[in-house]
């Protein structure tokens, strides 16, 4: 879990999101929190319990929530793919 989340680090303050957002890493203590210049957050963190990441994202608008979540997701998904 730990490399999947400083592969998403290293990657979010380039570019974040199907829109484009710009993103800057502002934490990694217990995961990984984005937060966008909208005011948008993304935080990844490891369940405590299983083997598994959990999505967490706030937003004013419902519609970029889910954007953000399709993004973060697709994201996994791929960095998944080429380690695993």
């Amino acid at each position: 879990m730990k490399v999947l989340i400083s592969d998403l680090a290293d990657k979010a303050n380039i570019k974040f999101g199907t829109s484009g957002l710009r993103g800057l890493v502002t934490d990694q203590t217990d995961g990984l929190r984005v937060k966008f210049d909208t005011g948008d957050i993304v935080h990844l963190r490891p369940s405590g319990n299983a083997p598994e990441l959990k999505c967490y994202v706030e937003s004013t608008d419902e519609a970029e929530c889910k954007l953000l979540v399709n993004s973060c997701m697709s994201r996994l998904k791929n960095i998944c793919s080429k380690k695993f």
